[in-house]
């Protein structure tokens, strides 16, 4: 019978931490802690290379060595007004932040290469004080999604250089107070669908903002089986779906002439109170480009239309989209 106890899902957490030095774990205290929704998927990635030669003793190979990594975190998490900010710049990480009050971060796309990251993974306290740690880590993959009835949530995809267990972890910061994002927070003013139809008069029952950052993942060179720090390539596939109730607002000819209205597609979400204003996330594409159209007749129930929009960059914004976080949050590392 095992003598110790199980890692239990409601004692784990992930943590972020800027590198100083890309491909060297940080130290000190992470940057950034968040509760998990379900526990992460965690990969070193390993893999094996097969002798091509026959063998004339047996049908089995004669060797089989060790092959390339391509470690991997995914992870997904309830969206906050305070600390995602961490994840955006990941992303979008050319930021700005004015002090305020409140604190305003507002991030962009950026022509230098992305930061990389620490990112240690918690897993229900297993051994106590030990995490699964990825260094040179890069962020490649962010979806945004929002439900009626439901929190908004991110689910995160990194590539990295190696992963390790069982390493002491970094001074975890306390999680951030509950401040989770809901669809009624939603700001009617501010429910840009590219139709041109006013936020009060779209019935807007779901969305998902995807953002796939690609990487070179694969760097490997004589010597190591592990590749080097991720580096950023090609253009990144963004992408924006929303689905709504269908109406006299129609969107249908908007995406077959691919004819946006002006100010493009936004959503703002707001939330209680902070100092000099209150909490808000927004997140607006001037340049929306439609990639799918189609309308739902489900058996007795509403009609539903849904529109994806590509992202192409924009140029007064200098980037595809800009995510604005409002909160009181300190000033990024």
């Amino acid at each position: 019978m095992p003598i110790q106890p199980p890692g239990l899902a409601h004692k784990g957490s992930i943590s972020l931490s800027k590198e100083t030095t890309q491909g060297t774990a940080a130290t000190g205290t992470a940057n950034v802690r968040y509760p998990l929704i379900s526990a992460p998927t965690i990969t070193p990635g390993v893999s094996m290379v097969e002798s091509r030669s026959m063998n004339p003793n047996a049908s089995t190979p004669r060797f089989l060595g060790q092959g390339p990594q391509q470690p991997r975190i995914r992870f997904e998490i309830e969206i906050p007004y305070e600390g995602f900010e961490h994840i955006i710049r990941a992303a979008l990480p050319s930021v700005a932040r004015a002090a305020g009050p409140p604190v305003v971060f507002t991030s962009k796309e950026a022509a230098t290469d992305p930061f990389s990251y620490t990112v240690e993974a918690d897993l229900g306290g297993i051994p106590t004080g030990k995490v699964n740690q990825m260094v040179g880590s890069r962020l490649i993959e962010l979806v945004i999604a929002g439900r009626v009835g439901e929190m908004l949530t991110a689910q995160i995809e990194m590539a990295g250089m190696s992963i390790t267990e069982n390493v002491t972890a970094l001074t975890q910061p306390t999680i951030n107070a509950d401040n989770g994002i809901l669809w009624h927070h939603a700001l009617a003013a501010n429910i840009l669908d590219g139709s041109g139809v006013a936020g009060a008069d779209i019935e807007l029952n779901s969305f998902e903002l995807s953002l796939r950052i690609p990487h070179k993942t694969d760097r490997l060179y004589f010597g190591s089986v592990q590749p080097a720090v991720p580096v950023r390539i090609g253009n990144a596939p963004f992408r924006w779906s929303m689905g709504m109730v269908y109406s006299s607002h129609l969107l249908m000819n908007k995406a077959r002439t691919n004819a946006a209205a002006a100010g493009g597609i936004e959503l703002k979400f707001q939330g209680g109170t902070v100092s000099g204003g209150n909490y808000a996330l927004q997140m607006k594409a001037q340049n929306p480009v439609a990639a799918e159209f189609a309308q739902e007749i489900p058996n007795f129930d509403l009609i539903t239309q849904n529109v994806t929009w590509g992202l192409a960059y924009h140029v007064g914004d200098a980037s595809a989209i800009v995510i604005t976080t409002t909160n009181a949050g300190a000033a990024l590392p």
